[in-house]
């Protein structure tokens, strides 16, 4: 990547000039995880909502695999927003995309999709930074982690799926809310940079429960610091340089 202003992938590039939070590698495994996901679980949803969407990755990546589906990228920085929608008008699923200015909170619809996906602010007990736009991506002020894990809730009982990525405390803070209801994950992602490290990032799928739930983990890089297979197993249907 030149800069840090474009990320080009196979089939489109993503613009990020003015969004807060940049596209990262664990977002982009995320997004593949899910679209993943969705094929084993046999999921073809028609309707997905990608909450806090910024530079509208996830819901690219998700239209790359889900033919079918209309996805909505939702987001209250404007700034963000600008770039998801441009980003949406340049890819080659330009039709089935589309965003809107919202919170979560907020939103009318919220219940009448049939799949979410959320890579929410997750700092908590940190000191804000000085730019407003960095606060609302980095810290979970809109968007508390118990507020989330009780729309998860929701959206589970109505038999409908959720996606989201955390770091591994907060995501076992969701994991403990949502055991309470008697909701447990039916996928989980745990993602480190090499088997030397532990994993910084945890990926969940909440839905309606299988048979036998699906437990992961994958290494960005292999012991030769080369990526791994499974990275690049992942990742070859999207990332222009594998």
């Amino acid at each position: 990547m030149p800069n840090n202003t474009i990320f080009h992938f196979k089939k489109y590039s993503v613009m990020q000039g003015n969004s807060a939070m940049k596209v990262s590698t664990d977002a982009c495994v995320f997004g593949a995880w899910v679209a993943q996901m969705m094929t084993k679980c046999c999921l073809r949803p028609a309707t997905i909502l990608d909450i806090g969407t910024g530079t509208g990755v996830l819901s690219l990546l998700l239209a790359h695999t889900q033919v079918q589906s209309r996805i909505t990228g939702i987001d209250i920085n404007a700034a963000a927003l600008s770039d998801a929608t441009l980003n949406f008008s340049n890819s080659p699923f330009s039709k089935r995309l589309n965003t809107q200015l919202s919170s979560v909170f907020q939103l009318p619809e919220l219940l009448h999709f049939d799949f979410y996906i959320c890579n929410p602010p997750f700092h908590q007990a940190s000191t804000p930074a000085d730019n407003v736009a960095k606060n609302t991506a980095w810290h979970d002020i809109e968007m508390p982690i118990i507020e989330i894990a009780k729309l998860i809730h929701k959206v589970v009982l109505k038999g409908k799926y959720f996606a989201i990525m955390y770091p591994p405390r907060s995501a076992d803070i969701v994991i403990a809310y949502l055991s309470k209801q008697h909701i447990s994950p039916i996928a989980t992602l745990s993602f480190s940079h090499n088997a030397l490290k532990k994993p910084h990032c945890n990926m969940l799928l909440f839905g309606p429960n299988i048979a036998s739930a699906i437990h992961q983990i994958i290494y960005y890089k292999s012991t030769a610091q080369t990526d791994s297979s499974d990275f690049v197993s992942l990742m070859q249907p999207y990332y222009q340089y594998l």
